[in-house]
């Protein structure tokens, strides 16, 4: 019994210390990193003293929230080489003489092509003496931005014909250029109807022939056959022989080259699709033609 009111007790007080400690951290307030105050003056420039110095000083300020780098916790120095604590001071001196600021280019004159500017400074006076000089130094040239309309490159040079016989294509090319400062953002297509995009292409085809043919292939045209040697029933031969090739531009001839022989002997005569009988009474020659 005991045992079992323990582990309910038990039980009870993870549940509460878990709902205590989710509220904790919901309560948790950003990160605000460490950081330094405005430059504050420790002493005065004297206003009839322009050659004595004047001290200004800042304070590294604390975090606020809860910050988990460790970089958010303390302050960079003013060489941004070391770090500072929270609390820590960082003095500067600087003269009391009057001096100038860097010099600012104002704005150009013209929105497009050439125009002046110029260079203006501001006097940091210190004392009460004024800084030596004019607060506008003399023009400058500016050029403005001028809207230039996409347009198109060269063309390329002609590619080789697609073939190397009979008739093909070759092709050239160019590249539209994109415009600036509110110009044409797209190139007038010639060849198609519509515009190209900046940096898209623009392809030329024209036919070609190189002038060559293809290659054919042919078959052989032979001569008639020559009269059979001997007449039936003697054995006999008789011959034709090859004239010309049809093949064309190089191609490739079907069949044999020399010359064409067949023979006839009593028992018939064998061609390549039918046998002809050869008796002692069949001797007229037309038969075996």
């Amino acid at each position: 019994m005991a045992s079992a009111l323990s582990q309910a007790f038990l039980g009870r007080w993870v549940a509460v210390n878990a709902v205590v400690l989710l509220c904790s951290r919901r309560g948790q307030a950003a990160c605000q990193p460490a950081a330094w105050s405005s430059w504050n003056p420790i002493s005065m420039c004297a206003t009839i003293d322009c050659n004595s110095n004047y001290q200004l000083s800042r304070q590294c300020v604390a975090q606020t929230g809860t910050c988990s780098n460790q970089s958010d916790l303390v302050c960079m120095a003013g060489d941004a080489t070391s770090s500072q604590q929270p609390g820590a001071r960082e003095d500067v001196f600087r003269t009391c003489a009057p001096s100038w600021s860097e010099w600012e280019a104002g704005s150009c004159n013209v929105t497009c092509g050439t125009g002046m500017r110029s260079l203006v400074r501001q006097c940091n006076p210190g004392c009460s003496a004024a800084c030596v000089g004019g607060s506008t130094q003399k023009y400058e040239a500016c050029d403005g931005c001028c809207p230039v309309d996409a347009s198109w490159g060269a063309w390329s040079a002609l590619s080789d014909c697609s073939t190397t016989c009979s008739v093909g294509a070759r092709t050239r090319t160019r590249t539209c250029g994109a415009g600036a400062c509110g110009g044409q953002a797209a190139c007038n297509g010639t060849v198609a109807a519509g515009t190209i995009s900046a940096g898209a292409q623009e392809t030329y085809s024209e036919i070609c022939d190189n002038g060559n043919c293809c290659p054919v292939d042919g078959t052989w045209t032979y001569s008639q056959w020559s009269a059979w040697s001997a007449l039936c029933p003697s054995t006999g031969n008789r011959t034709r022989i090859p004239l010309d090739c049809t093949a064309q531009c190089g191609g490739k001839c079907v069949g044999g080259v020399g010359a064409v022989e067949e023979t006839r002997t009593p028992q018939g005569k064998q061609l390549s699709t039918r046998m002809l009988c050869c008796t002692p009474s069949q001797a007229q020659d037309d038969y075996f033609h």
